[in-house]
């Protein structure tokens, strides 16, 4: 048995020590052998455990830069509120938090973390830490867990590893599968904590089984600690980080060579009879394993762009522009989750867009559900591990919480689509969804009011967009989208395809009104003007009406046999009670257009339930019509 061995031996047996004492004692006689690279590539999903806002960036900043530039699924905890145990000024803890948020984009796109609010410097004083940990194993399901050495001296970090190590200890015990059932060898690396449990440093250097050269990322971990200026102001933290560094690089290969950095790891894996080599299994048991998986599902990211036109066009048989994702989901922080094959072709794609909502004065992230595609030969499984699943689970487990990137979600999926989505435990039916077709002769608009039409595309200012307000008259009591410029030019500026109109509405040169159009053409004729997007900008008691009735008007111009809208019941109700008080109120018809999609009870979205059958949207909150 090898040096690395015998310290396993002794952290399992520090596993079932009573005290700290007895811990210590184990731990303090391991012999050192010659670390070993981490290699990273290995890792098929990580938790990370940080009890304070910049341990990430100081105790393992470069490795997580390194798993975002892998694309390996990596979500992060804040264990603590990180308030500072009463050391630091009243509301430090919501600084520190988004000072966290700002390190995080630092250190790389694809980076999850949500935040537990547990009091900082009494970590190991929380009785359900333990069991906490062990939840987001089971929702997460993540493949390994990193967590602060287990004898830091900081207590927040040691209680933080040692109920780490407790929690793997009974995944271990209990044959990883959490039922006390042995698994098989095919059957264990789909199971959670298959590759252990992975230790970084923050105060207390550790007994390193794994050296990481994290240089060419080290710009991005100095990066991230620069974001935490309350700790900075604390002490010299930059120093501190970066002689560790430097130090731990003598272990890398290069000796501590100029511009060289490394951080350094313990690695634990008790399962499997694996204990040497890492977060990776032998050969054989790889071979096994890649023969047993048809494919695996990972963060979309920008190298996906062309794979993921490429499935565009299989799967909806249109053909985009060339740079169709990247213009479309290039600026997203996540945009959506892929699943490739065992060559590494993208089969299917679960796109999101970020939107800001509102509901009762809150403002929520909100994830536009959009192109959400599978490849033919991958379709019609409704397992709950078929691939549609896959995607889309990830991405609904991972990002949706109160604690989360994303606070709800939505989308507008095909019938069959939603059965499927609801079957799987993923959607619940939202709102019912209406078609509205309006015929009327045009409308007097009165005295002052004057309207102009401008096309999407000649449009080069859209900053303005952000000042405009809701259109319906009660936004209080419905759960809307916020109007964005970014937003509107991406949607309606960037699509050549079609042909979206500005029409704006002024009062004696003040502009009160906006609507957004698509002109339908069958050959040269504008067949049908839809309305896509509405917003006011003040409070005349006449905007809404005489928007619509400049919208009427525009149609009969266009010589367009029918003013048309898609959208939710409720914003559909409210445009047919808008045109039927008009001077010429016409014909108009409704018919159903089945039902959008919201998270299902069993995902965190607890505010689902409360806005069904309140949603007001049209064909903008879409990226299809």
């Amino acid at each position: 048995m090898n040096s690395s061995s015998a310290v396993n031996r002794l952290i399992e047996g520090a596993m079932e020590a009573s005290t700290e004492s007895q811990v210590q004692a184990l731990l303090q006689t391991a012999a050192q052998a010659p670390p070993k690279p981490l290699e990273i590539q290995r890792i098929r999903k990580a938790l990370v455990l940080i009890p304070h806002p910049d341990d990430e960036s100081i105790g393992c900043g470069g490795l997580l830069a390194l798993l975002a530039e892998h694309n390996i699924p990596t979500h992060l905890i804040l264990v603590s509120d990180g308030s500072g145990a009463g050391g630091l000024p009243e509301g430090a803890a919501q600084r520190r938090q988004q000072e966290l948020g700002q390190a995080v984009k630092q250190l790389g796109d694809g980076l999850t973390w949500e935040c537990w609010q547990l009091a900082d410097g009494g970590l190991n004083q929380e009785a359900d830490l333990k069991e906490k940990i062990q939840a987001s194993i089971v929702s997460y399901q993540p493949s390994l867990i990193i967590a602060p050495w287990l004898q830091d001296m900081h207590p927040d970090h040691a209680a933080t590893g040692r109920r780490a190590l407790s929690v793997y200890k009974d995944a271990v015990y209990n044959g990883l599968a959490g039922n006390g059932t042995v698994c098989t060898e095919s059957d264990y690396k789909e199971l959670p904590l298959s590759q252990g449990v992975l230790f970084y440093e923050v105060w207390t250097p550790l007994p390193a089984t794994h050296i990481l050269n994290i240089s060419t990322v080290w710009h991005k971990k100095i990066a991230a600690l620069q974001q935490h200026k309350t700790a900075l102001s604390c002490g010299n933290y930059l120093r501190a980080t970066e002689a560790l560094a430097a130090y731990r690089s003598l272990l890398s290969g290069d000796l501590a060579a100029e511009g060289q950095y490394a951080e350094a790891y313990y690695h634990l894996q008790l399962a499997g009879n694996v204990t040497e080599s890492g977060p990776e299994k032998s050969s054989a048991s790889n071979a096994s394993a890649t023969s047993a998986k048809k494919y695996q599902v990972r963060y979309a990211c920008k190298q996906d762009a062309a794979a993921l036109r490429s499935l565009f066009i299989e799967v909806f048989q249109q053909t985009p522009e060339e740079n169709w994702w990247l213009t479309k989901y290039g600026r997203e922080p996540q945009a959506g989750t892929v699943a490739v094959d065992q060559n590494q072709n993208v089969i299917a794609y679960y796109g999101a867009l970020s939107r800001q909502g509102r509901w009762h004065g809150r403002t929520l992230n909100v994830a536009q559900q959009a192109d959400v595609m599978v490849a033919q030969a991958y379709r019609f499984a409704t397992k709950q591990h078929s691939v549609f699943a896959s995607v889309s689970r990830l991405f609904l487990h991972e990002q949706l919480g109160a604690q989360r990137a994303y606070q709800m979600a939505y989308g507008f999926p095909t019938a069959r689509a939603l059965k499927l989505g609801i079957r799987l435990g993923l959607y619940q039916e939202g709102d019912d969804l209406a078609y509205w077709e309006h015929l009327s002769p045009p409308n007097p608009m009165g005295l002052g009011w004057q309207v102009t039409t401008k096309s999407c595309r000649r449009q080069k200012n859209w900053q303005w967009v952000n000042a405009l307000k809701p259109f319906m008259t009660d936004a209080d009591n419905v759960f809307w989208l916020e109007k964005t410029g970014d937003y509107w030019q991406q949607r309606f500026r960037q699509h050549p395809q079609k042909d979206y109109r500005i029409l704006k509405l002024y009062r004696w040169g003040r502009l009160r009104g906006v609507a957004v159009l698509q002109h339908r053409y069958q050959g040269d004729r504008v067949l049908q003007v839809e309305i896509m997007d509405l917003a006011l900008t003040g409070d005349h008691p006449d905007s809404a009406q005489k928007l619509i009735a400049a919208i009427i008007n525009h149609s009969h111009k266009q010589g367009a046999e029918h003013t048309t809208a898609w959208g939710t019941r409720r914003a559909i109700d409210e445009l047919q009670r808008h045109a039927q008080s008009l001077h010429h109120p016409g014909e108009s018809e409704v018919t159903g257009q089945g039902y959008m999609a919201l998270p299902a009870d069993s995902l965190d979205a607890p505010l689902a339930i409360q806005i069904k059958n309140h949603c007001w949207m049209l064909g903008a909150d879409t990226d299809f019509r």
